[in-house]
């Protein structure tokens, strides 16, 4: 099952190893006010996706600058993260989609199986795709592992 994470230049991603160390340094970090990895570029967003998704999407994993994340967020209704038209994939309705929607401002990136919570990442318009839906395994940490990149005049106001 594909997964979704952020990657660094020279560390490992969140969920594999480092993963404790590298999540501590960064609470750290934050706690003392400094500024983390953020503002340094050399992050990616990256898809990995399981054999058979690649044969399925025709590719192997998608690679996006961190720089492009827009908003993220964890869509509980799978059909509601697939928008315009079938593009190059596998479309199995109520089984698995796989590969690129077509729409008229440009692509999204889905691996999406029903049933399952996606996580949606919206990104900027010079990123290669407007949108990345994936069935993460675990989206909660999958998201909670981007929402330090996440532009903070992106993020809802906190009510009250």
């Amino acid at each position: 099952m594909a997964r979704m994470r952020v990657e660094n230049e020279g560390k490992g991603g969140v969920g594999e190893k480092g993963e404790e160390r590298e999540r501590g340094e960064k609470e750290e970090k934050r706690e003392k006010g400094e500024k983390g990895e953020k503002g340094s570029g050399g992050g990616e967003i990256v898809v990995r996706l399981s054999p058979r998704e690649r044969l399925a999407a025709r590719r192997g994993a998608v690679r996006v600058p961190l720089t492009a994340l827009r908003a993220a967020y964890v869509e509980p209704d799978w059909w509601r993260a697939l928008r315009g038209a079938k593009g190059k994939g596998l479309w199995i309705p109520d089984r698995l989609c796989v590969g690129t929607r077509i729409l008229p401002d440009g692509e999204d990136f889905v691996v999406i199986h029903p049933g399952r919570p996606v996580l949606c990442v919206e990104l900027r318009g010079s990123a290669p795709y407007r949108r990345l839906a994936v069935s993460d395994p675990e989206p909660e940490q999958a998201l909670s592992a981007l929402m330090p990149y996440v532009p903070v005049d992106r993020l809802d106001p906190e009510p009250g």
